[in-house]
C-alpha cells in the first residue's frame, strides 16, 4: 500500500517545472525556444509555455523576444532563459586554522570570496569568524544575505551529529567546533 502524500495535480506541476527549469539551466544563456523545450522534456507545447510563463512570474526565468531570421508568417517563437542571477549559493570551507567562503551565481560562476583566520578563542570565536567571512564574501560578490538560496559547509575532519569534530580517543564532548548555526547566522537564517 502506498504511503505518504497523495499524488495530484500539484505534483505534476512541480515535476513539469523541474523538467523545464533543469533544461533552461543546462542551456546556453541565449535560452531555448518552446519547441526546443518540447523536444527536450517531452511535454506538450501548451504545458511548456504555461510552465515557462510561471517560471518568469516567479523570477526563475526570463522571456526573450528573439529577432526573426527572416520575415515570415506567424508569431516569433517563445523563448525562455534561466536567470542565474535569481539568487546566490554560499560555500564554506572550514579548516583547522582558517575558513574560506565562496559565493556563486546559480550557474556556479564564482562572484566573490573571502577568507578569515580562526582565533584561539574557541567555538564562539570560530562562529564569529565563519559569519564574518561569509558576510565579507557576500559583500565582495555585491550581494546580501537575503539572496542566499543555499549554503553548504565542508570540514576536513570527521564531525559528530552535534557538529563537533570527533577526535580520536574522545566522545566528542570535550572537542569544540562551529555550530551548524554559523551558516544560518551568516545567511540570515535560524
Amino acid at each position: 500500500m502506498r504511503r505518504g502524500p497523495a499524488a495530484g495535480p500539484h505534483v505534476v506541476r512541480l515535476a513539469n517545472a523541474e523538467a523545464v527549469l533543469r533544461r533552461l539551466r543546462e542551456a546556453p544563456e541565449a535560452g531555448l525556444t518552446a519547441t526546443e523545450l518540447v523536444d527536450a522534456t517531452g511535454l506538450s507545447r501548451a504545458t511548456v509555455i504555461a510552465v515557462g510563463d510561471d517560471l518568469v512570474r516567479r523570477g526563475w526565468a526570463i522571456g526573450l523576444d528573439p529577432e526573426r531570421a527572416e520575415a515570415g508568417r506567424g508569431r516569433p517563437p517563445r523563448t525562455f532563459a534561466f536567470r542565474a542571477d535569481a539568487g546566490v549559493v554560499l560555500g564554506l570551507d572550514m579548516g583547522a586554522g582558517k575558513t574560506t567562503a565562496l559565493v556563486a551565481d546559480l550557474r556556479g560562476r564564482p562572484l566573490g570570496s573571502a577568507s578569515g583566520a580562526f582565533p584561539g578563542a574557541g567555538a564562539a570565536g570560530r562562529v564569529d569568524t565563519v559569519s564574518a567571512t561569509a558576510l565579507a564574501a557576500l559583500a565582495a560578490a555585491g550581494t546580501r544575505p537575503g539572496r542566499v538560496l543555499a549554503a553548504a559547509a565542508g570540514v576536513a575532519a570527521p564531525v559528530d551529529r552535534n557538529g563537533r569534530i570527533a577526535t580520536p580517543g574522545t566522545s566528542g564532548s570535550s572537542s569544540t567546533w562551529v555550530s551548524p548555526r554559523a551558516c544560518g547566522r551568516a545567511t540570515g537564517g535560524p
